[in-house]
């Protein structure tokens, strides 16, 4: 389990290093496996730049190349020679000068200029995979157009730097899968303030529409709902959510998935989120299935489910696995 350094110090007043912080841990029972230090984005990023392709020309001996004139913050434009069709002028662009790292055949390699077919190339424009950021090799990778021309990619993109602690509860503490449940533990060792976040309710107030059946309290003692009217679509995850996400090793999905996996990360607590138009009936029942039923995944996998297997359903069958 990854804790955020900056994330349990939120929760909790900590007035130590890591290392104490982790030593403590480790002799109360949760054996933190690793500190280790965590950033979002490749170092090199810092090396390159914002450029605006101020024009781009047909390579005069080359019929799949292009000669681009890209404003770099310098007072004058470089000129680069690239084979990307997916660019057009006004974009933003990354550039890699001369000294500059970009990511090659498996490792950073300082890049050079070069003459391409009779043309000096004073650079080059980056793909997601010649800038460390995934296996993305077919096109140039767009910057938002309000990107500073001359600023670091690094800035642009929104870096994240943090101190990970890697831990390992045993079966018997649930309570302490959680980063709430890390800052208690703390709490409880040294004594010190924990910092409960504050919370509001916004909007509209209404009745919950749903019914919440739960058909066997042994099997699930206790489920509660809430039902959230007026999202609107197209939204985006908040960047620091997103990088908290990324560094706890969960990807960011969507925004309403997104939260629940925040809350489950921050609190331990697990949590569904349902689209109540696509929700058959108004009632949900909680329970153990009493015979074999099948149901598609969040991956569109078909799932086959046993009789006992924990659901919760809406009339047509299951709608999610519990848990």
């Amino acid at each position: 389990m990854r804790i955020l350094w900056s994330w349990l110090t939120e929760l909790v007043e900590i007035t130590e290093s890591p290392e104490a912080v982790a030593e403590k841990l480790t002799r109360a029972g949760l054996e933190v496996e690793g500190l280790t230090s965590y950033r979002r984005l490749p170092e090199a990023l810092d090396t390159l730049r914002v450029g605006r392709i101020e024009k781009i020309e047909k390579h005069p001996a080359a019929d799949r190349l292009w000669v681009c004139q890209v404003a770099v913050g310098e007072g004058r434009p470089r000129t680069l020679v690239t084979g990307a069709t997916n660019i057009r002028e006004g974009d933003r662009v990354p550039v890699a000068l001369p000294g500059s790292q970009v990511y090659g055949q498996g490792r950073w390699i300082s890049l050079e200029a070069r003459t391409i077919r009779g043309i000096q190339s004073e650079g080059m424009l980056c793909s997601a995979q010649e800038m460390g950021l995934g296996s993305d090799a077919e096109g140039i990778y767009l910057l938002p157009p309000d990107a500073p021309i001359g600023a670091p990619v690094s800035a642009v993109l929104g870096d994240y730097t943090d101190q990970i602690l890697e831990i390992s509860p045993t079966p018997n503490r649930g309570d302490a899968l959680s980063h709430w449940g890390i800052a208690r533990e703390y709490a409880a060792l040294t004594a010190a303030p924990l910092r409960p976040p504050a919370w509001n309710l916004h909007g509209e107030r209404f009745d919950f529409p749903l019914r919440l059946e739960v058909t066997d309290p042994e099997a699930c003692p206790r489920y509660g709902g809430l039902y959230i009217r007026g999202l609107t679509p197209g939204q985006t995850t908040p960047d620091w959510i997103r990088f908290r996400l990324e560094a706890a090793g969960l990807r960011p999905i969507h925004p309403v998935v997104d939260v629940t996996n925040y809350i489950l990360l921050g609190w331990g607590q697990p949590l569904h989120a349902f689209d109540g138009e696509k929700l058959a009936g108004r009632t949900l029942r909680i329970g153990p299935l009493t015979a074999s039923q099948s149901m598609v995944g969040l991956q569109g996998q078909e799932l086959s489910l046993e009789p006992g297997d924990l659901v919760i359903a809406d009339q047509e069958g299951p709608a999610c696995l519990a848990g």
